[in-house]
């Protein structure tokens, strides 16, 4: 009977070693940490009062994205999408639009995003950037008295929220 219990606890310890070796093998590395900043170009306009929730929004990567042993080459397309817009009207002063990263496109592979904007250049009406408080990840651009009219080709500068991570 002893036998029989030193044998079973013996295997049970031996699959918990093997099935814990397995677990470590399969772990994720890191490869762009949080808080890493870079600058994207926007290749679709957006405007408050012709864009809908749901619109897809393309930007293209101004600059090589360099993580821990990777890197996402100058010219790769990251994609957002609208989640919010507030236009202007006579009960509301202040237009906005929620902007979401969804990922970005390397290579072959789609990259999960999450991402905020914390800069527009040049900013000449002076657009505030707030983080959404709806949406976790999404940033809320608001104007004042007009509607928000940004051209492609503004330059936007964005900063990783999460660590972006592979196996």
């Amino acid at each position: 009977m002893l036998k029989t219990i030193l044998t079973l606890g013996l295997t049970v310890l031996l699959f918990s070693v093997c099935f814990g070796q397995q677990t470590n093998n399969n772990q994720e590395k890191v490869v762009f940490k949080a808080n890493t900043e870079f600058s994207i170009q926007l290749e679709t306009a957006i405007n408050t009062e012709t864009n809908n929730v749901a619109d897809d929004v393309k930007f293209i990567l101004t600059e090589d994205l360099n993580g821990d042993g990777d890197k996402i080459l100058k010219g790769s397309i990251v994609f957002a999408r609208i989640t919010n817009i507030d236009k202007l009207s006579a009960k509301n002063d202040t237009a906005k639009i929620c902007i979401m990263f969804d990922f970005v496109k390397k290579v072959e592979d789609f990259v999960s995003l999450a991402a905020i904007i914390i800069t527009v250049e040049p900013n000449p009406d002076a657009i505030k950037l707030t983080p959404s408080k709806m949406f976790s990840g999404g940033t809320t651009l608001s104007l004042k008295g007009k509607e928000i009219q940004l051209a492609q080709g503004k330059i936007f500068r964005v900063k990783l929220m999460q660590d972006i991570t592979s196996k």
